[in-house]
């Protein structure tokens, strides 16, 4: 057996010895993610400690034929997504620094960027609104008009006339 295994198994005891042996091999490789997550170190510090504490209450759950790291790694994702969800990002746009929690009319905002982030897409470019193209195409009719086409008829089973 692993010392994870043995350490999670011990925990789930009561003997704290187990806590110390897990947070001794995964605290590094824990804050660095969270860290990378949240982009803050000081929330990513109030996240790593609650996610120890939620670990010790919850290790009951921890299946040990699977391995630690990942579901360790899985409550540490879950509560930092639970954090994301409860404070706004930064904007660009505004010329204030710190997140501003949401009230009940805006939980269900969605912090698109940091909510990206978290789940492993790319926050940078920002999405643009798509946009239809303003240059002449070809329309199963043959004309060559732009978009959008201005003769449209609903009746008509060609979308152009000439």
């Amino acid at each position: 057996m692993d010392p994870d295994r043995d350490d999670a198994v011990r925990l789930r005891r009561g003997d704290l010895a187990g806590l110390t042996g897990l947070m001794g091999r995964h605290q590094e490789k824990v804050f660095r993610y969270l860290v990378r997550l949240l982009g803050d170190e000081t929330v990513a510090e109030d996240v790593f400690q609650q996610t120890w504490l939620r670990a010790a209450e919850r290790i009951a759950r921890y299946d040990a034929s699977r391995p630690f790291a990942p579901w360790l790694l899985a409550v540490a994702r879950n509560l930092a997504l639970d954090h994301l969800r409860r404070y706004r990002p930064e904007s660009l746009d505004d010329g204030e620094g710190a997140a501003a929690p949401t009230g009940a009319s805006t939980s269900r905002a969605n912090p698109s960027r940091a909510l990206r982030a978290a789940n492993g897409a790319s926050a940078w470019p920002p999405r643009s609104p798509i946009s239809p193209p303003t240059t002449a195409r070809s329309w199963p009719c043959g004309s060559r008009k732009t978009w959008p086409c201005t003769s449209w008829r609903a009746s008509s089973a060609s979308p152009c006339r000439r």
